[in-house]
């Protein structure tokens, strides 16, 4: 059986999945076993998807700051690609040390952000020249894109199956490096149609091991 079915069959045996469920397969199937984050209502999907996943433990850190550089070390000694979460605003401004050292040393690790739902994000809605509209609202993208090899926000669930292999594929391709994805609270949360994923990975094949 090829790893792309054994993959496929883990994600159609679910009656329904979003997003968030999506992304911890995805990582699981990478070898990621353990992400490590803060909790906060900026993620509050990926924490439930994660609390709800038999193959994903979480290590809740006592600052954003260290769960990236305890991601960075999870890379580091050997396991896989390494993740770090932070919830919207300061969450994810408390991640920029560690998403540094990551740059300066080539190390693989994926850092997930929080944000806005998409309906008030000034980035998705195109509102230039306002530094803030929803809650806890701070645009990421453009401050990490000089430290990260791949930096943007998914804009709906389906877009996230494609960013996801995006980022991966970047932080693992030639001299290595993170990646940051910033993901809408409602976005985090959208139901994500099985066919959608299925007609994705139609004919692509599955990075499914990293090693240091």
């Amino acid at each position: 059986m090829s790893i792309e079915k054994i993959f496929l069959d883990r994600i159609n045996c679910t009656d329904n999945i979003n997003l968030s469920d999506y992304i911890l397969i995805r990582l699981n199937m990478l070898g990621v076993d353990k992400v490590f984050s803060l909790t906060g209502g900026g993620i509050m999907y990926i924490i439930d998807a994660i609390a709800r996943s038999p193959n994903m433990g979480l290590v809740c850190a006592q600052h954003e700051s260290f769960a990236g550089i305890a991601a960075d070390a999870y890379t580091r000694a050997g396991k896989t690609v390494g993740v770090a979460i932070g919830t919207t605003g300061p969450g994810v401004t408390n991640l920029f040390t560690s998403v540094a050292a990551a740059w300066q040393d080539s190390s693989p690790v994926l850092f997930l952000g929080g944000q806005v739902k998409s309906s008030d994000s000034s980035r998705i809605n195109k509102m230039s020249g306002l530094r803030q509209n929803g809650t806890f609202e701070f645009d990421a993208i453009d401050c990490f894109r000089p430290v990260t090899k791949y930096s943007t926000i998914v804009q709906n669930s389906i877009e996230g199956i494609s960013v996801i292999e995006e980022a991966l594929n970047a932080m693992l391709s030639g001299r290595t490096g993170p990646a940051y994805i910033e993901i809408p609270l409602d976005v985090q949360g959208a139901n994500l149609p099985h066919d959608a994923i299925n007609a994705y990975w139609k004919d692509r094949k599955l990075l499914v091991e990293y090693k240091v």
